[in-house]
């Protein structure tokens, strides 16, 4: 019994770990310069933008997260034309989502 309790608690200590490490958002000065977005969380395909574009502008994937290093708040929406519900996003924003972002505009 005692030794069942030592592994489950060795088991939820390494699985806290972990959790707290994926989650953990990477250090300002590992973060690209200007706007990125990419298909994963934080990995997978990567799109840059120096600046936030004007107007509307698709997003060449599905994106999954944001790192907004730019002065400039955005909206990302979840079709290809900025239209329907739009979520913001403030300047210096590091964020994942819970939806496939596939355009996105100056706030």
């Amino acid at each position: 019994m005692r030794k069942t309790a030592i592994k489950i608690a060795s088991t939820l200590a390494v699985a806290g770990a972990m959790t707290a490490a994926l989650q953990a958002p990477a250090a300002a000065s590992e973060l690209p310069k200007g706007l990125n977005f990419w298909s994963g969380v934080l990995t997978g395909v990567e799109k840059n933008y120096a600046a936030v574009p004007a107007g509307c502008t698709a997003i060449p994937f599905g994106a999954g997260s944001v790192s907004n290093q730019t002065p400039t708040d955005i909206y990302v929406f979840e079709t290809s034309d900025c239209s329907g519900v739009k979520r913001a996003y403030p300047s210096t924003e590091l964020r994942s989502f819970n939806f496939v972002g596939k355009s996105f505009k100056a706030a």
